[in-house]
């Protein structure tokens, strides 16, 4: 009788341990990587919320099981910041076409100056961001992120900058086109798959 207690007491204690390390690891685990590899801003929401730290002790997990071929680290998603950006800026290009000028107008280039030199500029911002993230960054992403990103991203905003500035209807459309592509490629193999901008 006395040997049953004995080790259901020693059970117990067992069971409170394990409880309490794991507590431990929900809260300081998460803090660590918030503050380790996502930024000071995300650590100290960590700190302050406790559901988020132990939100981010299981992201540690995951981030754990990637290796480290699949992190980046504090200047790699800096240069994922830029590939964003980039994406921003040709978003805000196109939500301004839309709002000011019908399609026949942005082919013609018979629209607004004001309105023509910000699109413009929103477009060669957007080109200048794509100069400044590495292809072996963007390959942590996806493995053909780089060609598809390169390929019609970068290379249908340049031909469509081109075309305006040459007045080509031709080469402005297959500018078009290339953008199309990309966003369809992207949907399907990148926004799915991450939804936000928490790419690591």
């Amino acid at each position: 009788m006395k040997n049953n207690n004995f080790f259901s007491k020693l059970l117990s204690t067992f069971l409170e341990i394990l409880l309490l390390l794991g507590f431990l690891w929900f809260e300081f685990a998460g803090i660590y990587h918030s503050f380790a590899h996502l930024g000071v801003k995300d650590g100290v929401i960590a700190i302050m919320v406790p559901p988020y730290s132990w939100y981010r002790s299981i992201d540690f997990i995951f981030w754990l099981k990637k290796g480290e071929k699949g992190r980046l680290s504090k200047s790699e998603r800096k240069e994922i910041q830029h590939f964003i950006n980039s994406l921003n800026l040709k978003n805000k290009a196109t939500k301004l076409m839309n709002e000011n000028i019908k399609k026949e107008k942005i082919l013609t280039g018979s629209l607004d100056k004001e309105i023509f030199n910000d699109i413009t500029n929103l477009l060669k911002g957007s080109l200048k961001e794509s100069q400044n993230v590495r292809d072996e960054i963007l390959l942590k992403l996806h493995p053909d992120l780089p060609k598809h990103y390169r390929e019609e991203f970068c290379e249908g905003i340049r031909l469509y900058l081109q075309g305006t500035d040459k007045l080509d209807y031709k080469m402005q459309l297959q500018g078009q086109i290339l953008v199309e592509e990309w966003w369809n490629w992207y949907e399907n193999n990148i926004y799915k798959k991450y939804k936000t901008k928490q790419w690591f």
